[in-house]
């Protein structure tokens, strides 16, 4: 487990797995929390948000040097950069709605 999760990290799986499949796995935990959960559960948000950060740095360093990696189509590359800075930009959009400063 620790190899496929270096191997990411590296940019050394392909690109639209790398995309795609780290891409959705949050999903699967990060949409029940977010629709069950109101505001009030500070705590569990919170934590939440802590562990999809987490998880969107990896996945943004990882779609970053897959994309570097990547020989196929240029527009794929330029897609995938662009769209993992909207993620991140998302992503800091949360943080600071959730501490209160939005």
């Amino acid at each position: 487990m620790t190899n496929i999760i270096a191997q990411f990290w590296k940019g050394e799986i392909k690109l639209w797995k790398t995309y795609w499949l780290l891409g959705i796995i949050p999903l699967v935990w990060i949409l029940p929390i977010e629709i069950y959960f109101t505001d009030d559960d500070f705590k569990i948000k919170g934590i939440s948000l802590i562990i999809e950060m987490a998880f969107e740095v990896f996945w943004f360093v990882s779609v970053w040097r897959a994309a570097n990696k990547y020989l196929g189509k240029i527009y794929w590359y330029y897609a995938s950069k662009l769209s993992a800075i909207i993620s991140i930009i998302f992503t800091i959009f949360d943080i600071f709605k959730f501490s209160g400063l939005l």
